[in-house]
């Protein structure tokens, strides 16, 4: 039973290392901190209230170990949040904007930050086939059985059933919730990026920003200790 539990609940994703290596710059690396690559005429993303957002993150997504929908056939994606966006946490529409790319968008360079001093890490890759979810993020259906298992069997799911979780910056997978979790589906769930000690990124407290992508838009839910 464990073993099928396992198998129903594990997860292909892509996860990303911040900086221990020296970077290309090249096309095709992928980084936090800054923005390097966009079309020609495009300019920084303004928020709500008209103010130019942080070049947040940069991924190059056309060799990902799976991929949420959404980013099926692209190339390049890019993340840019409000300075402000704490801000306005329970409504966040208007405060971050994501940017995909194809291979055939005719990429030019650019040289977008997130810190005014520069200060950015390439991101190196790392392909896992053993996410799991926090206990928040099961199914009603999913605890019952695993309830179940636990009171019969006295198994535990974090030192039997869940293998990792990786609370880092990751593309796929499960979104890993710190505080319980968002009211969305989690099947839509499309990337994290974590608060980040080499780059010096705090969010509040230690926490995660979730994207996902319904309704034919992107949504934001965070989470911190």
């Amino acid at each position: 039973m464990i073993e099928e539990i396992k198998k129903q609940l594990k997860e292909k994703a892509t996860i990303f290392h911040t900086g221990g290596f020296r970077p290309t710059n090249e096309m095709g690396e992928s980084w936090i901190g800054k923005v390097s690559y966009k079309k020609e005429n495009e300019e920084l993303p303004l928020d709500k209230d008209g103010n130019a957002m942080g070049a947040l993150a940069m991924f190059f997504i056309d060799d990902l170990n799976t991929y949420p929908t959404i980013l099926k056939g692209k190339y390049m994606m890019s993340v840019f949040i409000s300075y402000d966006l704490l801000d306005h946490y329970d409504d966040s529409e208007g405060y971050f904007c994501i940017r995909l790319y194809d291979n055939k968008d005719g990429l030019v360079p650019c040289d977008w930050r997130f810190f005014e001093d520069g200060y950015s890490f390439p991101l190196s890759k790392e392909f896992v086939d053993n996410d799991y979810p926090v206990w928040e993020g099961l199914s009603s259906e999913m605890i019952d059985k695993i309830i179940k298992l636990e009171n019969e069997e006295g198994i535990d799911y974090f030192d039997d059933i869940q293998e990792e979780q990786y609370a880092v910056h990751k593309i796929g997978g499960y979104p890993s919730y710190i505080q319980g979790g968002s009211d969305d589906d989690d099947d839509d769930f499309v990337f994290q990026i974590t608060s980040d000690e080499k780059l010096g990124f705090n969010i509040v407290d230690s926490g995660n920003f979730y994207f996902s992508y319904f309704d034919q838009k992107w949504h934001l839910y965070g989470d911190f200790y």
